[in-house]
């Protein structure tokens, strides 16, 4: 990552260190979320994604964010979107590489589902 100033998380020179050095799951991702900050980035969003929860309503992506994303979360949550979020399909699908959402979601053909969640996320809540 490269903010508009070129600040990348390689430039911090305690982050891989204070992320190594840190127990739990919550202290890693406050640091990550500093760093990404300080990136000149709005917030960061990370997701666990447990192979049951396509299997029933009731198992959720587990999710760790910034408040800048909390409605989203909330949102996401209570609408059951992992049902219809191309992301958790192409993993399901054996696709494991890293990609760019946007650039993939324009590339491949999605359900009106996906296209859907796509849409809410890309206008009500601004994501990109």
């Amino acid at each position: 990552m490269r903010s508009k100033d070129g600040y990348t998380l390689k430039s911090s020179n305690h982050f891989v260190q204070n992320l190594y050095e840190s127990e739990l799951p919550e202290d890693k991702f406050s640091i990550l979320e500093k760093e990404v900050a300080l990136s000149g980035f709005d917030g960061v969003l990370y997701t666990f994604i447990p192979k049951l929860s396509r299997l029933t309503d009731s198992l959720q992506p587990v999710f760790q964010f910034s408040e800048s994303y909390a409605d989203l979360i909330l949102h996401y949550q209570k609408h059951n979107f992992s049902r219809h979020d191309f992301l958790i399909r192409l993993v399901e699908e054996g696709k494991l590489d890293i990609i760019d959402w946007w650039d993939e979601a324009e590339n491949i053909d999605l359900t009106a589902g996906e296209q859907k969640v796509n849409k809410i996320a890309k206008k009500k809540f601004g994501i990109n």
